[in-house]
């Protein structure tokens, strides 16, 4: 239901352009998804976003030539 919208982040994840890392991709698409549903605590899932981005940062990082 938090996700019952005319536009869903599975439709923003349709059109997003691989990164090339399907790591960095997949914490790419669970930010989208934590950022825009709503629950009963956007701040969890605005922490939980975080979370991810800082993994996907992490991942690029290491492998930065």
């Amino acid at each position: 239901p938090h996700y019952a919208k005319p536009v869903t982040p599975w439709d923003l994840e349709r059109h997003m352009e691989s990164s090339g890392n399907a790591f960095v991709d997949s914490r790419r698409t669970d930010i989208i998804e934590y950022a825009l549903r709503k629950k009963e605590s956007i701040l969890e899932d605005l922490r939980k976003a975080r979370h991810c981005c800082d993994a996907a940062i992490e991942e690029l990082e290491k492998t930065k030539v």
